[in-house]
């Protein structure tokens, strides 16, 4: 079964083998049970039951997983009261230990974070610092109960998407492209990602469980500033366009945090209590030493503009164009901006030369800057183009 080989691969092997006496993995409507068990074998061929198994266990899923001596799964049945009884089989009658491992669909998880800005959020230059409050909660809708249990949860980045639009009243034909504005998307490719908890949990059957797996007040934050390309068309008009204004807090020890973060929904508080909620919004999955970015919307001091300055001809064949971004801090303190130019060519383009440093991602040029208080910052930069065909 190619889903229960992947779980046991991936993320079975380490856990089973660390002698932990019950190791579990949820995932997107499902679990993955890894339970110890210690047999004193009568004979090389013994019917053992197997009563923490749950009734809804995906029956190619049951196996047992040898510890340290040879131990092997025959067959199994169910009895009259529903348990499991396995015919296992070993080398000696003596006493093993062995591993039972079973998957049961119906398990869910999902993740939630309080995020409590604290700052002055009449002033775009007041210190700033963040409290993190990040909890899990396990829904355990199946039969199964396991106890002290090492817990891993799986899942993807995936954002939550809508349900498709129902058509009501029209009647779309299906070869039209209009329709696929009712159908589903089709599924996509997603990384898979694991999250081990740090301390033994319990979970009965049909409970919902949370479990705080972060928790830092007073963190450190960083503001910034954020120029994008797409917010800001090319020859801006005065006096620019506002930035969007940004709070940046780094998941590492340095700041209380420094562990994988999942996805999830955030409730997003500004001041330095949760009375007033600011927001409500979806936190992309930041892994450790990643950052957790917070928009708190078009700034009221810092601007950018972008101009087309001259387009020469080059080398025969080529067409050398210069731009310009400028960004203005009218703060009193200065401006961390980080700059994502895309240049406004309608072909490929190459970096001749730029009067700051900055890196290329995904074909736009990246700056990490710091323009100084009440002043401007202008970067040019020159690209070469194709001519156009005549």
């Amino acid at each position: 079964m190619p889903l229960r080989a992947a779980i046991i691969a991936l993320f079975l092997a380490a856990a089973c083998a660390a002698k932990e006496e019950t190791t579990l993995v949820v995932g997107p409507g499902w679990a993955f049970a890894c339970q110890r068990m210690s047999v004193e074998f009568t004979n090389t061929t013994q019917d053992v039951p197997v009563a923490f198994v749950p009734p809804e266990t995906d029956p190619a899923s049951f196996d047992i997983l040898p510890v340290s001596s040879p131990v092997d799964l025959l067959a199994w049945r169910r009895a009259d009261g529903g348990h499991l009884v396995a015919t296992l089989a070993t080398d000696l009658p003596r006493p093993r230990d062995f591993d039972v491992a079973y998957l049961v669909r119906g398990p869910d998880w999902r993740a939630s974070y309080q995020l409590v800005v604290r700052t002055d959020p009449d002033r775009e230059d007041a210190p700033v610092s963040m409290d993190v409050e990040g909890r899990v909660t396990v829904q355990n809708a199946g039969g199964g109960s396991w106890t002290n249990a090492t817990l891993r949860l799986v899942g993807t980045d995936v954002r939550p998407r809508p349900p498709a639009r129902e058509p009501g009243f029209l009647d779309i034909d299906e070869t039209s492209p209009l329709a696929d504005l009712w159908r589903d998307a089709p599924a996509q490719e997603h990384t898979t990602f694991a999250y081990d908890f740090d301390r033994p949990v319990n979970l009965n059957a049909g409970e919902e469980r949370s479990f705080t797996f972060v928790s830092a007040t007073r963190c450190p934050a960083e503001r910034r500033f954020i120029m994008k390309s797409t917010d800001i068309p090319a020859d801006t008009i005065e006096p620019g366009r506002p930035l969007r204004h940004s709070i940046i807090l780094r998941n590492d020890a340095e700041h209380g945090l420094g562990r994988d973060l999942p996805a999830g929904v955030a409730q997003i508080f500004v001041g330095s209590v949760r009375a007033t909620l600011g927001e409500s919004a979806w936190l992309d999955r930041t892994p450790a030493g990643g950052e957790i970015r917070i928009e708190l919307g078009p700034s009221s001091h810092v601007r950018g503009l972008r101009r087309s300055l001259a387009r020469t001809p080059g080398t025969p064949g080529q067409i050398t164009e210069d731009f310009e971004v400028e960004i203005r801090n009218g703060l009193d303190s200065a401006a961390h901006v980080e700059v994502e130019e895309q240049p406004p060519a309608r072909q490929d383009w190459t970096l001749l030369r730029t009067s700051a440093a900055c890196e290329i991602r995904g074909r736009r040029l990246c700056y990490r800057l710091e323009v100084p208080a009440h002043d401007r910052l202008v970067i040019r930069y020159t690209i070469r183009t194709p001519a156009p065909m005549q």
